[in-house]
């Protein structure tokens, strides 16, 4: 637990017959209280599959049909006017209606536009699409949040009305909830966040009702396993067509991938052989997705074919470093399957996290050099000065680049979107410091660099760096 800087974390492995290991670690709040497997944690994407479960629950009571659209289901929110008209429930469940990726994470801004799920629903279907419905995937929480307006507009309820009715309550799940009050009141775990890579802190961000549908509601190790037998042919109260329905791929996602109702379908090319015994034979599907609120993470899995279930929560986000915790659940998994783990892969950008942090110090550095160079009287030093210049130039513009290219290119939000604030707030504390820093080295260099622009002799052109510092050695 100290090497991978989780605070809590909550383990379990299931199969048809039941619970095989389970196990809680660590503390879920800063008061010592430990984290059990009756802990409830935020659990972020992976809460996709109970809005999945209960559309396709209406779907099997005949309440709705995976071909209604928009316009017929939501005309009260704008649904019958607009981009999205013919947007159909199967392409909100696939992601494949053209909402963006970022009109979704409006939820996660500091300043919402909206705090409900049917004025999210409402503005989300005013947005501009990226494609036509159908079209192409495109991973996006606004799909979701449509999916829980149109859960209350067919039930004439809450979301966390219908998810009780449809899917937790027939499940048997006793903690899941889209009531965070409820959960609190029930020990909800408090998130933590893993600052400059070093320490944990308490750090709160905003969730507001709207994000239920899209994964912020709340639930226990206990209850995901219970949902997790159900998949593989356990007891359950929710009928066996119902998940069935929920784990059928609907459309194509990041190849060589599927989407289902909250689930990511694909094959173990790893554990090729080991369902029919045969060597390089079928690889084993998996059904899989994880979660991220920000302050907490999650991962679901299945293989039914070999009987095993696995779900984990932390509460704790690791922020730029978040993918030691996809290393972790994608070793765990592969062990319990007894298949050998996929190579590590390396990613640039994350190796390079450590440099962004440090720029704002080296570019504080670099100009502290060059002011100090410049005060130097001795000429024999004067030779210096071109080159700290130099350098205090040099790392202004990585830090300009990074902010302004560099991670919004990586994060696909403009270095101004308050999204990656709340989401990455040591990175964007870096890159804002970065910023400042760069402006006061331009500053510091505006002046000596236009008198040397005017010299006409090149003698003169290491003196045009000299900053002039008399006024400061005379107030001493």
């Amino acid at each position: 637990m100290a090497h991978l800087r989780l605070a809590g974390l909550a383990v379990a492995v299931v199969g048809r017959e039941g619970v095989r290991f389970a196990r809680a670690y660590g503390r879920a709040r800063r008061d010592g209280a430990p984290m059990t497997l009756d802990t409830p944690m935020v659990i972020g994407s992976t809460g996709k599959q109970f809005a999945g479960l209960a559309i396709q629950a209406l779907v099997a009571h005949r309440r709705l049909r995976l071909d209604d659209t928009v316009a017929e289901l939501l005309p009260h929110l704008g649904g019958a006017v607009g981009a999205f008209v013919d947007v159909t429930v199967q392409q909100l469940l696939a992601h494949r209606s053209g909402l963006s990726r970022a009109s979704g994470l409006d939820v996660f801004r500091l300043r919402p536009a909206a705090q409900t799920i049917r004025d999210q629903a409402r503005h989300l279907l005013r947005a501009q699409p990226i494609a036509r419905p159908g079209d192409r995937f495109a991973y996006s929480n606004a799909n979701y949040v449509v999916l829980g307006a149109i859960l209350e507009a067919v039930t004439g309820g809450t979301y966390e009305s219908a998810l009780q009715d449809l899917v937790a309550g027939p499940l048997g799940l006793v903690a899941t909830t889209a009531d965070l009050q409820r959960a609190r009141e029930a020990g909800l775990a408090e998130g933590e966040y893993t600052w400059f890579r070093l320490a944990n802190a308490r750090t709160p961000a905003s969730v507001a009702e709207a994000t239920a549908p899209a994964g912020y509601l709340a639930s226990t190790a206990r209850d995901l396993a219970v949902l997790l037998r159900a998949h593989l042919g356990g007891p359950t109260g929710l009928h066996a067509s119902v998940l069935e329905a929920a784990r059928a791929p609907l459309g194509d996602a990041v190849p060589p991938a599927e989407y289902a109702s909250g689930w990511i379908v694909r094959a173990l090319p790893e554990g090729a052989g080991v369902v029919d015994g045969a060597r390089g034979g079928r690889p084993p599907q998996l059904w899989e997705h994880d979660g991220d609120s920000l302050r907490t993470m999650s991962y679901l899995a299945l293989v039914p074919e070999l009987d095993v279930g696995l779900a984990m929560l932390t509460n704790t986000a690791l922020g730029t470093d978040g993918r030691r915790f996809t290393v972790l659940s994608t070793e765990l998994l592969h062990d319990v399957l007894g298949i050998p783990s996929p190579p590590r892969r390396h990613d640039p950008f994350l190796a390079a996290v450590p440099v962004f942090f440090a720029l704002p110090v080296l570019q504080v550095a670099g100009s502290t050099w060059t002011v100090a160079s410049a005060r130097r009287a001795r000429p024999s030093r004067a030779a210096g000065r071109p080159v700290a210049a130099a350098v205090a130039l040099a790392l202004a513009t990585a830090g300009l680049v990074t902010a302004f290219v560099v991670v919004p290119r990586r994060t696909r939000s403009r270095a101004t979107d308050s999204w990656w604030w709340v989401a990455v707030p040591d990175l964007a504390v870096s890159v804002a410091a970065s910023v400042a820093a760069a402006v006061g080295t331009l500053v510091l260099h505006a002046g000596p660099a236009l008198r040397l622009a005017r010299q006409k002799t090149s003698g003169l052109g290491v003196e045009a760096w000299r900053i002039d510092t008399s006024a400061w050695r005379s107030k001493r």
